[in-house]
């Protein structure tokens, strides 16, 4: 569960149904399957509770594993990509905004989750160069033209504030 927005409500009718529809997906998990959650989501907490299966949860502080918690640190999210380190693994991707941040983490939680060893994930992470129609620059100069499928409010809003950023945007440890 990476997030949950107000989307094909066209097809639901309404949030409440289109979040029923993501949630049963979740109570349908087996109980020794895996589910990967954005604890950073509000909605985080109603997907942990509607399944029996072993959960990972992921934010922007860490990745809780089992018992253990691998801290994420030192994150920058700018123009150039994204960097941060986990568990004091360095890990770099030039894919870009805050959604591909996450959607790296919880890459990385399924990675653990299969027992994958933090260096070979990140060197699966830098190996990913673009996601066709994904923040997509056909072209840069002399204005840039950017390919990205965000069609609902919040997803437009998340595009246009990475668009408009022109200094990295770094999260530090909390103390």
């Amino acid at each position: 569960m990476t997030n949950v927005a107000p989307e094909h409500l066209e097809n639901h009718g309404s949030f409440e149904k289109y979040l029923r529809a993501k949630l049963d997906l979740f109570w349908r998990l087996p109980q020794e399957g895996v589910a990967i959650i954005n604890r950073d989501d509000t909605l985080g907490i109603r997907f942990s509770a509607s399944t029996a299966a072993h959960k990972i949860f992921y934010q922007k502080e860490g990745i809780k594993l089992n018992d253990h918690f691998l801290p994420v640190k030192e994150v920058n999210v700018g123009p150039g990509g994204i960097e941060f380190e986990v568990n004091g693994q360095t890990v770099s991707s030039k894919l870009l905004g805050e959604f591909n941040f996450y959607n790296i983490l919880a890459a990385f939680a399924f990675g653990l989750s299969q027992h994958f060893a933090l260096g070979k994930i990140a060197q699966a992470i830098v190996q990913v160069s673009a996601i066709p129609g994904r923040m997509e620059f056909v072209q840069r100069e002399p204005f840039a033209v950017v390919v990205d499928y965000a069609h609902t409010p919040d997803s437009l809003r998340k595009v246009y504030t990475f668009l408009r950023l022109r200094e990295p945007v770094t999260y530090r440890e909390q103390k």
